[in-house]
């Protein structure tokens, strides 16, 4: 009989035991939760001809466009005949230079993106070249504003690009008129790298895009520049008013020429300042009553152009043989910066520059290799600044970049348990 109850105490002991586990509920997993996103930043390296000297900085990866992939975080290829794309997530960036004696052309290292603007001096000698740095194809409408109205052009619509394909379009082709031109592209499909290239016998400039703005900081035009055009463009259905200011060795002013600029609608304007801004190392504001396209070119000797660039206390570049480099100060009170240039050799070297109210101060760089020089600069208050080359070794513009970090937010990822 004893048995017969400890058995059954038994069997009752277990039930209760398989009951209890069996209305036992798992603790709930949180459904929303936050990640860290690693982001990968792409420039697309254009160079305005065959046979350039590309230098990339902060990368991970540098491609030819459709080769293969070397890992690295600096790279200078030479005789490249095509575009090559750089990635890194610490913000790379690179230029190219091609010439020879006094004619170089630089162009900079450009992020591919779906819609931008460029304006340029004129049309002759132009071409725009279009690359798809991405494995799906892309497709690119352009819309051309001359001195005279909107420009009509066929062939401006639905250019299509197969991945990893790059094109080149004569801005001849597409107008005959020898005119200012803003140049607008919007990608239906995809994205594009697009840069400007001018080439002649006794110049050769390159302009990058840029975007719409009230505001535009156009660096590096060096002192004694014989020519310096400002070229503005409104793609909208009224008339814009834009004002030019001007900082050069001098604080903040004026130039001539450069105050109540009307800019007709679907137009584009350009105004020279050969004889106003004193022969001084300058940098130009431009702002207007709506958002415009801006850019700049200059000649000394040999031609450059620059496209608007953006204050920082940050900045940086990755800079060919030669130049220098000037910084302007767009703020209230003097700003110290710190100024330092890294060969590739791993040399640095360090100074402090004083950058006045409204002013543009030149530092001289050291000398750089072959293999390019880095230059970054820091500062408590935001600047602006190229590294500038003219003379014998040609005449170019390098833009410094902001180099400050951009904060990306946690992603909310929510947990799906139908999903196995």
């Amino acid at each position: 009989m004893r048995r017969v109850i400890e058995t059954l105490v038994g069997f009752a002991v277990l039930t209760g035991v398989v009951v209890g586990i069996t209305t036992l509920t798992p603790a709930e997993l949180p459904r929303v939760t936050t990640v860290e996103a690693i982001r990968s930043t792409k420039v697309v390296c254009v160079p305005a001809a065959a046979g350039a000297t590309v230098m990339v900085d902060n990368t991970t990866t540098v491609t030819p466009l459709g080769g293969a992939t070397t890992q690295t975080n600096r790279a200078v290829l030479t005789g490249q005949e095509t575009s090559v794309v750089a990635e890194g997530t610490d913000g790379p960036t690179g230029s190219t230079i091609v010439g020879n004696d006094g004619v170089r052309t630089l162009t900079q290292c450009v992020k591919p993106v779906s819609r931008g603007v460029i304006a340029l001096p004129a049309t002759a000698d132009t071409q725009l070249k279009i690359v798809n740095p991405d494995a799906s194809e892309a497709a690119i409408d352009l819309t051309l504003y001359g001195a005279e109205g909107e420009i009509q052009s066929l062939g401006a619509r639905g250019i299509t690009l197969a991945a990893y394909e790059e094109r080149a379009i004569a801005l001849s082709v597409l107008t005959k008129k020898a005119t200012p031109v803003g140049v607008s592209f919007q990608a239906s499909r995809g994205r594009a790298a697009v840069m400007a290239i001018t080439q002649t016998q006794s110049s050769g400039t390159a302009a990058g895009p840029s975007q719409l703005g009230t505001s535009h900081l156009l660096p590096g035009i060096p002192a004694g520049a014989t020519s310096s055009v400002i070229v503005l463009a409104n793609p909208s259905e009224t008339r814009i008013t834009a004002n030019l200011t001007a900082y050069g060795t001098t604080p903040a002013y004026h130039p001539q020429g450069g105050e109540n600029i009307s800019i007709p609608s679907h137009a584009s304007v350009s105004v020279s300042l050969e004889n106003a801004l004193l022969g001084e190392a300058s940098a130009i504001q431009v702002s207007s009553d709506a958002p415009v396209m801006a850019g700049m070119a200059f000649t000394l000797g040999d031609s450059a152009q620059v496209a608007p660039v953006s204050a920082g206390t940050s900045l940086g570049a990755f800079t060919p043989l030669g130049g220098t480099l000037q910084l302007t100060n767009p703020g209230e009170g003097d700003v110290q910066a710190t100024v330092t240039a890294t060969g590739a050799d791993g040399t640095e070297e360090k100074a402090t520059v004083t950058v006045g109210t409204g002013q543009t101060t030149v530092h001289k760089l050291p000398t750089a290799t072959e293999q390019g020089q880095r230059v970054v600069v820091s500062s408590d208050q935001p600047l602006f600044g190229a590294v500038v080359s003219s003379g014998d070794t040609g005449s170019w513009a390098a833009p410094l970049e902001s180099m400050t970090k951009g904060e990306n937010p946690p992603l909310a990822a929510e947990l799906d348990p139908g999903l196995h």
